[in-house]
């Protein structure tokens, strides 16, 4: 399961959970208040933070290369569709 810590307000994290939901991943979005801390981190680390198992992403550059690969993943996992459509891997619509 895919974790994103954020704090309320953040147009950063607004599209890290739109990708999120795009890609169709179990994952959940837990708003941080304040001066709470992510859970098992450093308290030096802030959100947004991107936990996958015991992988913490913990920079948007970091977050947004797990994003960019993750998505590249699920489009190259959907290529074959159970009616056999087969998905060009560049614009992802059906030959």
């Amino acid at each position: 399961m895919i974790t994103l810590y954020r704090p309320a307000v953040c147009s950063f994290c607004d599209d890290v959970a739109d990708r999120l939901r795009a890609a169709v991943l179990a994952h959940r979005v837990v708003t941080l208040e304040g001066a709470e801390t992510v859970p098992g981190l450093p308290p030096s680390v802030r959100p947004p933070v991107l936990v996958e198992g015991r992988q913490a992403y913990t920079d948007r550059a970091s977050i947004e290369a797990f994003l960019d690969e993750i998505e590249h993943q699920v489009m190259m996992d959907r290529q074959v569709s159970g009616d056999a459509c087969y998905l060009d891997p560049d614009t992802g619509t059906c030959l």
